[in-house]
């Protein structure tokens, strides 16, 4: 009887060092604040707006739990274009920013994939008008 009990002990505790080796992949969900975590410029160059911009350089000044203060950068008729926004973390959803400049929201950024591949960009062109556009990441 005793010996019975030693080996169900044995196979329990052989079975949790095993289960305990085994390396399995974390789900992991969105994290715009993660994405955004970098030294380097992230470049744009295509998104919902309604401009003849072709791309964008955002340069992260300041990263916090809450939002990010960053230099937006581009090339209008030959001139360089630069100006501060600020992006505000959603507390429900890791995935969503939202993008202002001081008293007004611009346009909100949905991080949908978890591989960072794809990012949605819902664009506010006034009251009535709301539209989205997915694009893929350029690497």
């Amino acid at each position: 009887m005793r010996e019975d009990h030693m080996l169900t002990i044995f196979v329990f505790v052989a079975s949790i060092k095993i289960l305990g080796s085994i390396k399995v992949p974390l789900i992991t969900f969105p994290n715009m604040r993660h994405f955004l975590n970098t030294t380097e410029e992230i470049w744009t160059y295509l998104t919902s707006e309604n401009t003849k911009i072709e791309c964008k350089a955002d340069e992260k000044l300041y990263l916090s739990r809450v939002s990010i203060e960053f230099l937006r950068s581009y090339y209008f008729r030959m001139h360089k274009m630069c100006y501060s926004l600020v992006g505000r973390f959603d507390p429900k959803h890791k995935d969503i920013m939202r993008i202002h400049s001081p008293g007004t929201t611009l346009r909100n950024l949905v991080f949908i994939t978890n591989v960072w591949t794809r990012v949605v960009l819902l664009s506010n062109w006034n009251v009535f008008s709301t539209w989205m556009k997915s694009f893929p990441v350029q690497s």
